[in-house]
């Protein structure tokens, strides 16, 4: 049995609209892969949600051109993360 929830006014759909655009309001993630294709994608939903995104990917000038097509709240960190050694040096580089 599913239960739907629907608005009765303008009023009731923009406070809905609200509520479920900020779900992730002031959280921080970090996405790997995240300067295309799903991860682009997921990356691009998370910041319309409110997140604070850190997008992981192994070539520069494609996580360059997916922080300018994001606008805000992106930072990007290139690395291979793909062993243990491209995840320290991909952490550390951003957050020492």
């Amino acid at each position: 049995m599913s239960t739907s929830v629907y608005a009765t006014n303008k009023k009731d759909v923009k406070v809905q609209t609200q509520l479920i655009t900020k779900r992730l309001d002031g959280k921080i993630a970090v996405i790997t892969g995240g300067n295309s294709g799903i991860g682009l994608a997921t990356t691009q939903q998370f910041v319309e949600d409110g997140a604070y995104v850190f997008v992981a990917g192994r070539r520069q000038n494609e996580l360059d051109k997916a922080v300018k097509q994001i606008g805000k709240n992106v930072t990007d960190v290139q690395g291979d993360i793909s062993n243990l050694e491209g995840v320290c040096l991909v952490s550390c580089n951003k957050w020492s």
